[in-house]
């Protein structure tokens, strides 16, 4: 899945899919930031499940 462009890869349920986008949705910001992380090999810290 992208983020950015939320490109789903395989199939899952409708429901799933939703939930994630609502969790995507909800959590943008960090999950680019540690994207950038990710990518210059820094340690990761954790995101909040959806709840």
């Amino acid at each position: 899945m992208s983020i950015l462009d939320r490109i789903v890869d395989g199939q899952a349920p409708a429901k799933v899919i939703a939930k994630v986008n609502e969790w995507i949705n909800q959590h943008e910001p960090e999950l680019l930031e540690l994207w950038g992380k990710a990518q210059r090999g820094e340690k990761l810290n954790k995101i909040e499940p959806l709840k």
